[in-house]
């Protein structure tokens, strides 16, 4: 009676695993400053501000190293950025209010983490109630005040 339960386990446990260690295509994140503790560089704690799988002729996933991923990401993001309709969905992803704050980006390739690519953004992002708007020069919290 017991070759039943054990085979079911042991099809459980590999069907767990399997699924776990799915490969993941090529995938870019953009996310900003205080998602992520900067200096340990540990996972995200919340989703992107901009994600999505790259779609390029080599569509396997883990056909492309993670430096040939990072390059494409940013290669992609950047066409991306300047576009506001992109700047505002970054604004409602985040789902809060930002000031200043530079997007960071991260990929996941091969396995389903996000890894650090020590790259950001120059740009600095200012969001207020899910709608992206021009960061004012003046870095004062009185003139962030002023414009809203």
């Amino acid at each position: 009676m017991l070759w039943p339960q054990a085979l079911v386990l042991l099809c459980s446990t590999v069907f767990c695993v399997t699924q776990d260690f799915a490969p993941v295509p090529c995938t870019c994140g953009l996310f900003p400053t205080d998602y992520f503790d900067y200096s340990s560089r540990k996972q995200p704690v919340s989703k992107p501000g901009l994600s999505f799988v790259l779609d390029h002729p080599q569509a396997q996933p883990c056909s492309l190293d993670d430096l040939q991923c990072a390059d494409k990401c940013i290669k992609e993001i950047l066409v991306l950025l300047p576009n506001s309709t992109n700047n505002n969905v970054i604004c409602r992803n985040i789902d809060r209010d930002c000031f200043k704050e530079r997007g960071y980006f991260w990929i996941k390739n091969c396995r389903d983490v996000w890894a650090y690519t020590a790259r950001y953004t120059l740009r600095e992002f200012c969001c207020k109630n899910g709608v992206s708007y021009e960061c004012p020069d003046d870095d004062s919290y009185e003139s962030y005040s002023l414009y809203h």
